[in-house]
């Protein structure tokens, strides 16, 4: 991401163009991994939402520079991946195999534990970035004075998110108590999950972190 971003200047940015990149989940309800969807698209500056197909299954898009959409789509995969590996581990302890209670509960409560601390990692490592940003990133002067070229792109997104005029309303997901012994598990669990592997394609290549 570093590396992008100090390869910006002003022409690519007015050249650059915003897509779209939906990701189909495969379901027609929702998941725990709903929860951190916000934090990955703040981190790699992008707008996020979902919608359901006819077949009832949903969707979640992402919006931005071609870059940050590829980069949100591939920190989603790693996330759920990570979530769905876990669980399964996570159903081999004891916690789980000794339950007297619900198991479908236990890994849900344990799947929501783990994208808690997963957002909140994500949140950490976007301040962090936006402070690098500030020291690193090159400023440049504007008609309104000295601006960097992160506050730039961040305001061509805003600006071409208005242009698509979505009809969007929130959704609720029904709160449900969680069994605390998975839920902490869960939390444990998510400080492992790799957030910093690079991506092998060419000009984005490049740490997260």
């Amino acid at each position: 991401m570093r590396v992008y971003n100090l390869s910006m200047d002003r022409i690519f940015l007015n050249d650059a163009k915003c897509i779209t990149r939906g990701i189909s989940t495969g379901r027609n309800r929702r998941h725990p991994i709903d929860k951190c969807l916000i934090a990955i698209a703040e981190f790699c500056d992008c707008k996020v939402w979902f919608d359901k197909k006819r077949d009832g299954v949903s969707q979640y898009n992402f919006f931005g520079l071609e870059p940050d959409t590829e980069m949100a789509i591939y920190l989603y995969t790693t996330v759920l991946g990570s979530i769905e590996r876990e669980t399964d581990t996570f159903k081999l302890t004891n916690i789980y195999t000794d339950a007297t209670c619900h198991r479908k509960r236990l890994s849900v409560s344990f799947q929501k534990g783990m994208v808690r601390r997963i957002n909140d990692r994500l949140q950490e490592m976007t301040t962090k970035r936006k402070h690098q940003e500030d020291i690193e990133i090159p400023k440049i002067t504007t008609d309104n004075g000295i601006t960097s070229l992160i506050v730039i792109k961040n305001s061509k997104v805003e600006d071409e998110y208005a242009k698509l005029s979505l009809r969007l309303r929130k959704t609720y997901n029904q709160s449900r108590h969680v069994n605390m012994s998975a839920y902490n598990e869960g939390v444990q669990r998510g400080n492992s999950v790799n957030l910093s592997r690079p991506i092998q394609r060419g000009y984005i290549a490049g740490l997260l972190t």
